[in-house]
């Protein structure tokens, strides 16, 4: 009878303390406010990514349209730039910073790649905010992304 009452809390303790972990890991990545990019996420599907470049001395501009291009830095997993088509046709360079992700925690990196990855598929429509610095604020950097609500691909 002893044997099965230390079993019992034994197991109940090993299920609790697993249980507090696995919460506490999650209350953390959710809360966390250091630098670099934020997710929203919905299950485990990115629906938005921000804070993606801290925009010193550019100015911000919202672009809307659908990923027609993409580019990826020499790894083939980070892309480096897209560019977006708007309704009326004319087309916009965003470039992604990828300084500014290597900010995020290192365990939240893979996630935010993978977010950018499928948030910015060539076809898929979406709302992204860019700021647009150097001369003439001809160079346009990403800041955050969504789909557009109501368009599929």
């Amino acid at each position: 009878m002893t044997d099965a009452i230390t079993t019992a809390r034994g197991y109940a303790l090993r299920i609790s303390a697993a249980g507090f972990l696995c919460l506490a890991g999650t209350a953390s990545f959710a809360q966390y406010d250091g630098p670099g990019p934020r997710l929203q996420q919905q299950g485990a599907k990115v629906v938005s990514i921000s804070r993606l470049t801290d925009g010193a001395g550019c100015h911000p501009d919202t672009v809307q349209g659908r990923v027609i291009k993409r580019n990826f830095a020499r790894n083939g997993m980070t892309l480096e730039n897209v560019i977006i088509e708007s309704a009326d046709g004319s087309r916009a360079l965003i470039n992604i910073d990828d300084e500014q992700i290597n900010k995020a925690l290192p365990s939240a990196q893979g996630v935010i790649v993978q977010g950018l990855q499928s948030l910015l598929k060539e076809g898929n429509w979406v709302v992204l905010r860019a700021f647009y610095c150097g001369a003439a604020g001809r160079v346009a950097v990403l800041d955050s992304v969504r789909q557009q609500a109501g368009r599929g691909r």
